[in-house]
């Protein structure tokens, strides 16, 4: 996109957006709860679910973050966001699209370079383009080991 104009990187990205998937997941519902964002009585209930091994998974439904499945044994934070994206792009891979990678975390960089090993290692077509720490005012949202994948096929 060098050289172009403000005007048409804005016109491609706006064609990117509805192709970005987003899936994410908090080790602790706490911050959410503090935030106002869940009621307790939601958190408690997410927290029991924790402990018998199902973990929520927020993702972008419509243009609003909210929860959008329950991933079910669910190891570890890396290992079943690595899980739901294998799922996800299943299709995409079969057709031999490329698949663009972005992984942002909540002071885990760790469990990032995990689950970019896992793509990476275990996948073909993918291209992890960047891992960043999450900024300050989603972070105090989400807080700390959150892990926040998102992704786009390519054509």
């Amino acid at each position: 996109m060098k050289g172009e104009e403000v005007e048409e990187i804005i016109k491609e990205l706006e064609k990117l957006i509805p192709r970005v998937r987003l899936y994410g997941m908090l080790e602790e519902i706490k911050w959410l709860e503090a935030s106002g964002r869940i009621s307790h009585t939601l958190a408690n209930w997410v927290r029991r679910m924790q402990k018998i091994g199902f973990r929520p998974i927020i993702g972008i439904k419509k243009g609003v973050i909210k929860a959008i499945g329950i991933k079910a044994g669910a190891k570890d934070i890396p290992t079943a966001l690595f899980h739901q994206f294998e799922a996800k792009t299943k299709q995409f891979r079969n057709q031999g699209k490329k698949i663009r990678v972005a992984i942002t975390h909540g002071d885990n960089l760790k469990g990032a370079q995990k689950l970019k090993e896992l793509i990476e290692k275990n996948l073909k077509n993918n291209e992890v383009v960047f891992i960043n720490l999450i900024d300050n005012v989603l972070g105090v949202l989400v807080g700390p080991d959150t892990l926040i994948l998102a992704w786009c096929e390519i054509t």
